[in-house]
């Protein structure tokens, strides 16, 4: 067994429970204990604390004196640690990797042991010693990305793909069997739309020139005449009926378009080293999956007639929120994609039997999604309370935003070329990488991922191309840029990276031999710095390692991927502010080798959290 926080945190909620049983006579849900864990504000006070308020009200204890007695009872409980011995041990318990517990008012807070996880950390050469696949045979199916045929690779699908992608690679971190699924649309009326207006405006040499941009420029184009002359509407939906009946000319006209943006998307999926595990289309679930759906839903009586459309009420599953029902079929017999939805899910039901299926979709589906789970409710199938809508929200530029059908969106190539350029400029400018354009495709394509991914994900973005490429502040370049400053220090140094963890042997037989340990040497040498801050900065960068494994199973809790955004640019952070007041290549070489063994660890924990949101770090800068 690993300890990591998460362990530790699980280890102390059952000693508290069962405590909380026999002292007090009250049961107290475990998760419920884990959940109220949080991190103080200021670490002086600890580094996680337990707020006590509510525990205090259900017996009827004042929350300080409960504080107290809890800090009594875990104390009494808390082993008398030796680092000597805890280095030669493979053994640990949850009281050794804490420090201190003390009662503060109505929170009882918690100091981690910052000389053992210095110790773990250099005494394994593993990339993280704390981490553990908690999440072995859970099975994650994620719909992200889907962008729309005959359009060209939007700036909303980007959104969908950043967040997507970094929730994948986090689940798979952590162990889970993820089926990361891009699930193209093709399908629908918007597509009859698209047919009828190449029928009747298209030129064969500007659609092969300009291949998927040409077809949306004659969307937008039937959109503008749509609303001039309303029977073009009607139109649109015969051709699409008929594309469903598999009418040569459309269908084959379709297998074009649906080509020639695919190749299109393929680029970008490439450029941005996306991990799809499947590529889908709407289109697969055709006539055959739709009348099994409706067989379904008619055998169990919920299939009713409203205005010649076929629909499901959804009253009973959401009594309180005045939900319009769920179009099954429109009144023309075209079908809905929540019918193709419906379709889709029962289909990776049977194929992956999912713990749970992420939908990370726009805020605007949430109608939709929230009816497709009514349908699946209403239907008693067991999988659909495990259906979750990743939602979120818009991007703008200067405040403008982006509307498809009236043709004034930004697509992602447009803004693609501009950073890339800006960055290319950069590189060139200040000579600052060996293979510019590669450093440049790097830094563009994380300026735009991390713009995405470093604030909530429901919150709209504001795109601003003047500030994403800084190498200050909160973006994907300043943690790139500190990476790779780490890299170039250990580089620098005189000492081999191979001879590093040797150098760290010798050290070891040395200290241990004084009955002292890695970390009482390292912090005595933080002692003799002028700067006596240092220390603090180090404790603090310590619990940051120790907590990255926590970091991504609440990312993966939330489906928030600027949790990690944030955790790395505080890391990130703090190890500038180390680099300033320790002088690293300084000093002998054993402690030289201390030094860089240390921020060897911070820069593979930013390597690793900048893989998880989908950034590449740059060779050199």
């Amino acid at each position: 067994m690993k300890i990591g926080l998460k362990y530790i945190k699980e280890e102390i909620s059952e000693i508290l429970a069962n405590y909380f049983v026999s002292n007090h006579s009250y049961k107290i849900d475990k998760k419920e204990l884990i959940s109220s864990i949080t991190e103080t504000k200021d670490f002086k006070n600890g580094d996680f604390c337990i707020p006590l308020f509510l525990i205090s009200k259900k017996i009827n204890i004042n929350p300080a004196n409960l504080a107290k007695l809890l800090e009594e009872f875990l104390n009494i409980n808390h082993l008398n640690k030796n680092d000597t011995e805890k280095i030669k041990s493979e053994s640990y318990s949850v009281f050794d990797y804490l420090e201190k517990i003390q009662a503060n008012g109505p929170y009882l807070n918690f100091w981690i042991d910052k000389k053992t996880i210095f110790n773990n950390l250099l005494n394994n050469n593993q990339e993280n010693i704390f981490h553990e696949e908690n999440l072995k045979n859970y099975n994650v199916v994620i719909d992200y990305s889907s962008c729309n045929i005959a359009k060209p690779y939007g700036i909303g699908h980007i959104m969908s793909t950043a967040i997507g992608e970094s929730i994948k690679r986090c689940y798979e971190y952590l162990g889970a069997n993820v089926i990361g699924i891009n699930y193209i649309g093709d399908w629908g009326t918007q597509f009859g739309k698209v047919l009828l207006a190449f029928q009747m405006w298209g030129e064969e040499d500007k659609l092969e020139k300009e291949g998927v941009y040409y077809l949306y420029e004659l969307y937008v184009k039937f959109h503008n005449e749509e609303e001039k002359d309303p029977t073009l509407t009607d139109k649109a939906k015969s051709v699409f009926q008929k594309l469903e009946d598999k009418d040569p000319y459309y269908y084959q006209l379709w297998e074009r378009f649906r080509n020639i943006s695919l190749e299109n998307f393929d680029k970008y999926y490439k450029l941005f080293k996306n991990t799809f595990t499947l590529i889908e289309c709407e289109s697969k679930y055709g006539k055959k999956n739709i009348e099994e759906v409706i067989r379904i839903l008619e055998l169990n009586q919920i299939l009713k007639d409203s205005e010649g459309a076929k629909v499901v009420f959804l009253d009973d599953i959401y009594p309180e929120e005045n939900i319009p029902p769920c179009i099954i079929k429109k009144s023309d017999g075209t079908t809905t994609y929540a019918i193709r939805d419906i379709a889709a899910v029962l289909d990776r039901w049977q194929r992956f039997h999912f713990d749970e299926a992420l939908y990370v979709i726009n805020i605007g589906q949430q109608l939709h999604i929230k009816q497709f789970k009514g349908v699946l409710k209403k239907l008693n199938f067991p999988f659909a309370n495990n259906i979750f809508h990743v939602a979120f929200g818009t991007m703008t530029f200067s405040g403008q935003k982006m509307q498809t059908r009236k043709g004034t969106i930004l697509f992602l190539q447009d803004i693609y070329n501009e950073v890339y350029n800006q960055a290319l400029e950069l590189t060139k400018e200040k000579n600052i990488a060996k293979d510019m354009e590669d450093t440049a495709k790097k830094l563009a394509v994380a300026a735009i991922v991390f713009s995405i991914l470093k604030n909530q994900r429901i919150k709209d973005i504001d795109f601003d191309f003047s500030k994403v490429l800084s190498f200050e502040g909160d973006t994907a370049a300043y943690l790139q840029y500190t990476a790779v400053r780490i890299k170039s220090i250990l580089n620098k140094s005189s000492i081999e990276p191979m001879h590093i963890l040797s150098s760290i042997d010798i050290l070891k037989e040395k200290i241990l031999k004084e009955k002292s340990s890695l970390a009482d040497y390292f912090y005595q040498k933080l002692l003799d710095i002028e700067d006596k801050s240092a220390k603090e900065v180090v404790d603090q960068i310590l619990f940051e390692l120790f907590k990255f494994d926590q970091i991504i199973i609440d990312v993966i809790k939330e489906k928030e991927p600027y949790l990690l955004s944030r955790y790395l640019l505080k890391l990130a952070m703090l190890f500038n502010q180390f680099y300033t007041k320790v002088k690293v290549l300084e000093g002998e070489n054993i402690d030289i080798a201390l030094k860089l063994a240390f921020i060897d660890k911070i820069e593979k924990t930013i390597e690793k959290g900048l893989f998880l949101l989908g950034i590449e770090v740059p060779a050199s800068l």
